[in-house]
């Protein structure tokens, strides 16, 4: 039995009751029915005596009048009026809670309701652009890139001395994973699929979350596992590896791999119309292939020609776009031809250092730098990188045991990719070939491309989008508003004890919650798929700024408190007016009402 029906229990033993108890004891009678109408229906079949203002108002009377027993007359009248303002002033106010549903129920689930549709309306038409476009990336990725002989040469050099930032390596997933597979060698376990769902609370339900208590025995302790639920703890995966424990072991390979690992330098050259050869690597820590200062000399022409170097394919060795950027058009051939023949010329006289590589022809980085008449003019000493070269590495790992078995600092490690591994290209013999590969990979994709009629058009979607948002966000703070002013009450006058009818309270409960559901499934499949493009995109350079879409649930219910103080006060002076009202109070009555008006 709850706390709220124990007392309620012992109510009814009492014989001398306040207003409030006796409110209370009412609520038991009336919510017995599910909703108003049914109780209404049920006090036809009584007598007038029935009726909850004659009942309770009688009520009080009897409970006053056995309190004071034989008190002055004077003084007991007084005192069963005052109850009797107290007892209709709590009756008023519980019909100003269900009356505020009942009157705005229907309206709020329609509104519901076409929101509801709208989004799936979006979700479906952002599906099928979405189908296609990763349907074109995974096309681009997948087909082997043509490349010129000259071109394929530069990659094949670059790949043999790719060299990983310490950045990046410390970002990504391979040292993670060599620390999780060790963990798990030494018999931890690991923490079933969905169960960050269960963090805060959350449970999104389109998560296939696991039971609390499959997930519970997990932990060593409930500490633990109430740690890991709040999200304080235990974020890799790892019933038994707790974050710092978890972080040393990572920082102890990082620092290791820093001592067996040879390092490298990487220049990202921004001016290199290819996304592969702008990040060079500085052989021996400053040679670079004269190929790639050929392109980056090259590319600073092109845009002091005022052209734009942009991105046109997802394939990690294509070739950027050179465009006229007054109408977006392809650059003419003859000036790019033009200002490439007249780099090849300007840089036969480079200065500096030069010294044959591997059969290829490498530069002094630091001497180009020097080079007055260098065209890339950025400041290259800030795009310089320090980090791992691979191919020493893979040497290492190789000969000390092999892929995953390498013993380092207590974990066994693997070898590092250059993440051009696993993608294609195809070497053309000449340009004839060349041209003939590159128009029929344009053809082919030129089929699932994203602009052509009947696929989405961006920045409409996105108006369409922002629009549903402010639709939620003009709807969702009237019944998060609703929702803090009948706790505020159900609290303050009722303690705690729902003054809603069964029926009612379910409806609205189920409309706060369909609302977060909507919202949630707004954030992660809709407004959280375009930022996280928009980012990915402005990563690149061809993102453009725009509104942020995602709906902070939390902030529109604080952002609200004042209107619910507003909320309250406007129910219960509506409620005490009621009261007065019944007791011929008219002035008073009306001065409450005047204060909303």
């Amino acid at each position: 039995m709850s706390g709220g029906m124990r007392r309620i229990k012992k109510l009814e033993t009492e014989s001398s009751l306040t207003p409030k108890q006796i409110i209370l004891l009412w609520f038991q009678e009336a919510h017995a029915f599910s909703t108003i109408g049914e109780y209404v229906r049920y006090l036809k079949t009584q007598p007038d005596s029935a009726a909850p203002i004659d009942m309770l108002t009688r009520k009080v009377e009897e409970s006053v009048k056995q309190t004071l027993g034989r008190r002055p007359r004077e003084e007991i009248d007084k005192a069963v009026r005052q109850a009797y303002k107290d007892v209709l002033f709590l009756f008023f106010l519980h019909q100003q809670v269900n009356g505020k549903l009942l009157s705005e129920n229907r309206y709020y689930w329609t509104r519901f309701q076409l929101l509801s549709k709208e989004l799936s309306s979006l979700l479906r038409e952002q599906s099928s652009d979405r189908q296609m476009r990763w349907a074109r990336i995974r096309l681009e990725m997948q087909m082997p890139y043509p490349l010129d002989q000259e071109t394929a040469a530069a990659v094949e050099a670059a790949k043999q001395h790719h060299v990983i930032p310490w950045e990046v390596l410390e970002e990504g997933e391979d040292i993670s994973q060599w620390v999780i597979d060790s963990y798990l060698a030494n018999g931890k376990t690991a923490l079933p699929d969905g169960v960050y769902g269960m963090i805060n609370g959350a449970k999104p339900t389109y998560l296939d979350v696991p039971p609390d208590a499959e997930v519970k025995d997990l932990f060593e302790t409930a500490e633990d596992y109430q740690m890991f639920l709040a999200g304080e703890d235990y974020s890799y995966g790892l019933a038994e590896a707790p974050d710092a424990e978890f972080d040393e072991h990572y920082e102890a390979i990082v620092f290791a791999i820093k001592g067996h690992g040879k390092e490298g330098i990487v220049v990202n050259l921004p001016t290199v119309p290819h996304r592969f050869l702008q990040e060079a690597p500085l052989v021996e820590g400053d040679w670079i292939d004269s190929y790639i200062v050929e392109l980056a000399e090259w590319g600073a022409r092109l845009v002091e020609k005022g052209l734009l170097l942009e991105e046109s394919d997802n394939h990690p060795v294509a070739w950027q776009r050179i465009i006229n950027p007054e109408d977006g058009s392809e650059a003419d051939d003859t000036v790019t031809t033009k200002l490439w023949q007249q780099t090849k010329k300007h840089l036969a006289g480079f200065p500096g250092r030069s010294r044959v590589i591997d059969a290829r022809q490498h530069l002094s980085f630091s001497d180009y730098l020097k080079w007055r008449g260098r065209r890339a003019k950025s400041d290259l000493k800030c795009e310089l990188q320090t980090g791992i070269l691979i191919s020493p590495w893979n040497q290492w790992v190789e000969k000390n045991g092999g892929e995953g078995r390498a013993p380092l600092a207590g974990v066994k490690v693997g070898k590092l990719n250059c993440y051009l591994d696993g993608y294609q290209y195809r070497i053309c013999r000449n340009d004839e070939e060349l041209t003939e590969e590159i128009n029929r990979r344009e053809s082919i994709l030129e089929f699932l491309q994203v602009d052509k009629p009947g696929c989405i058009d961006e920045e409409r979607f996105r108006q369409r989008v922002e629009h549903w948002k402010e639709s939620v966000v003009g709807f969702l703070p009237e019944i998060l508003i609703l929702h803090g002013a009948f706790s505020s009450i159900n609290k303050r006058y009722f303690e705690g004890q729902e003054p809603l009818f069964p029926e009612v309270a379910e409806g609205f409960d189920q409309l706060l919650a369909s609302s977060e559901i909507i919202i949630a499934i707004y954030n992660e499949a809709l407004a959280g798929d375009i930022e996280g493009l928009e980012c990915l995109s402005a990563e690149t350079g061809n993102g453009q700024d725009g509104t942020r879409l995602t709906i902070d649930l939390e902030g529109l219910t604080n952002s609200g408190q004042d209107i619910v103080r507003d909320q309250v006060s406007y129910m219960v002076d509506m409620a005490k007016a009621d009261a007065l009202d019944v007791l011929g109070e008219n002035r008073q009555a009306f001065e409450l009402v005047d204060r909303h008006v």
